[in-house]
């Protein structure tokens, strides 16, 4: 594991935080466990701009056509890309770039790639299969239940109108 929190060289330059716009990131293996497919459908309801980019090895060719054929229907206000793999010590500078994290997970039991983005100032965006929790109330995310998918368009929906300050807030 790199070294926490990652030196400042270490990471990338956060984007200013419009309203009405988001960068949003999927940091992961491509598998049904880590649940990227719900992660796109979480997107085809939200209102505003969205630039969301997939990082991480296919492990499941099925479930990736599966993700692929989602994409295909996601609305022309959010764009999907899939950017392949990324060397561990380049994590910390991949999370800095974005406002969230989102990994709608079936289960972790920790979950290093959590840690990594909020020590890069990347807010999360989780369900609560994992042992993270009450990230809302300390401001760095959201830890939602899968059962209930509005939640996450809630939560994607007041993250695209917040403002900087509200953001850095």
């Amino acid at each position: 594991l790199p070294p926490f929190p990652p030196q400042d060289s270490e990471l990338g330059e956060r984007p200013i935080k419009q309203r009405g716009s988001a960068r949003i990131v999927f940091l992961s293996r491509i598998a049904r466990m880590k649940n990227l497919g719900f992660a796109i459908e979480s997107l085809m309801k939200v209102d505003g701009k969205v630039e969301f980019d997939i990082y991480g090895p296919i492990e499941d060719g099925a479930y990736w056509g599966e993700c692929q054929h989602l994409i295909g229907l996601l609305p022309g206000n959010i764009r999907a890309s899939y950017c392949g793999t990324v060397p561990p010590d380049h994590v910390p500078k991949i999370f800095s770039r974005y406002h969230l994290f989102l990994f709608p997970t079936r289960g972790e039991n920790f979950g290093h790639v959590i840690l990594e983005a909020l020590n890069a100032g990347c807010p999360v965006l989780t369900s609560d299969q994992t042992p993270w929790s009450d990230l809302t109330s300390r401001k760095v995310g959201w830890n939602l239940p899968l059962s209930r998918p509005e939640l996450f368009h809630m939560a994607l929906d007041e993250l695209i109108s917040m403002d900087e300050p509200a953001f850095d807030e």
